[in-house]
C-alpha cells in the first residue's frame, strides 16, 4: 500500500512515566512511615546509620527527577510534534512520489515508475486490484534505469475501472531468462496531514505517508488537480 512504518508510540511512553510517577510515590511514602516507626522505636545506646537513610533518599530524588526529567521530554516533543504537523500543511495539494507498489486511483490518469537493472531484455508490467486480480498489463522499457508509467484507469479491454486502491509490479528479465532487480515508485496527491501514533504523517487516498520516505514532490498539472 501507499503507506510507510511508523515509529513508537508516543502516548506509550508518556502512559509509562505516568505510572512511573505513580509507583515512586506510593514507594517514597512506604519508605518515610517506616523511617519514621524505625526512628520512633529505635534504641538509645544502638542508634540507626543515619547515612544510610540518607543514600536511600538521595536514590528516591535520583530516580524522581529522572522521571521529571522525562516527563519534560515528552512535553518537548508533543511541542515538537504539532510545530511539525502544522509545517507539513506545506504539503497540501502537492504529488508526492514513495517507493513502493500501492497507489490510490481517484478516476484520473495515475503516474508511476519503475527501474530496472542492467542487462534487461524485457520487462513486464501489471496492475491488481486489492483482490489480486490483474486488470492491466503492459510492456515496460528495458533501458537500465528509472522509467515513467501513466496509467488511464482502464483495464486489458480498455473499459473503466472503479476508483479505489491498486497495485503496481514489475518484472523483468535478461537474454537468458534470468531475473532483473526492478523497483517500483508510486505517486499521489496528499489530501490531509494527520498524528498517528506520536508521529506527523501524510493522508494520501485511505493510506499515510511518512515524510522522511518522500522522494520528490512537485505541482499537479490541471488535469491532475481537477
Amino acid at each position: 500500500m501507499f503507506t510507510s512504518s511508523i515509529g513508537s508510540s508516543q502516548t506509550g511512553l508518556t502512559g509509562a512515566n505516568a505510572t512511573a510517577q505513580q509507583q515512586i510515590a506510593e514507594t517514597m511514602d512506604n519508605f518515610l512511615l517506616m523511617l519514621t516507626t524505625q526512628l520512633q522505636n529505635q534504641d538509645p545506646l544502638s542508634p540507626m546509620d543515619n547515612a544510610e537513610f540518607t543514600n536511600q533518599l538521595i536514590g528516591f530524588s535520583t530516580v524522581e527527577q529522572a522521571i521529571a526529567q522525562n516527563q519534560k521530554l515528552d512535553d518537548l516533543m508533543a511541542i515538537m510534534g504539532g510545530s511539525l504537523t502544522h509545517g507539513l500543511l506545506d504539503y497540501m495539494g502537492l504529488l508526492v512520489e514513495v517507493s513502493g507498489s500501492g497507489f490510490p486511483f481517484e478516476g484520473r490518469p495515475a503516474e508511476m515508475a519503475y527501474a530496472v537493472g542492467d542487462g534487461a531484455t524485457a520487462v513486464n508490467l501489471s496492475i491488481r486490484d486489492t483482490n489480486g486480480h490483474v486488470v492491466w498489463t503492459g510492456e515496460g522499457e528495458t533501458g537500465a534505469g528509472k522509467h515513467w508509467l501513466t496509467w488511464e484507469g482502464v483495464d486489458a479491454d480498455g473499459e473503466p475501472l472503479p476508483a479505489g486502491e491498486y497495485f503496481l509490479s514489475a518484472e523483468a528479465v535478461n537474454a537468458d531468462g534470468e531475473a532483473i532487480a526492478t523497483r517500483t515508485f508510486v505517486t499521489a496527491m496528499v489530501s490531509g496531514v494527520e498524528t498517528v501514533g506520536g508521529n506527523a504523517l501524510l493522508k494520501v487516498g485511505d493510506s499515510y505517508v511518512n515524510p522522511v520516505d518522500i522522494l520528490s514532490v512537485r505541482q499537479p498539472t490541471q488535469t491532475e488537480a481537477a
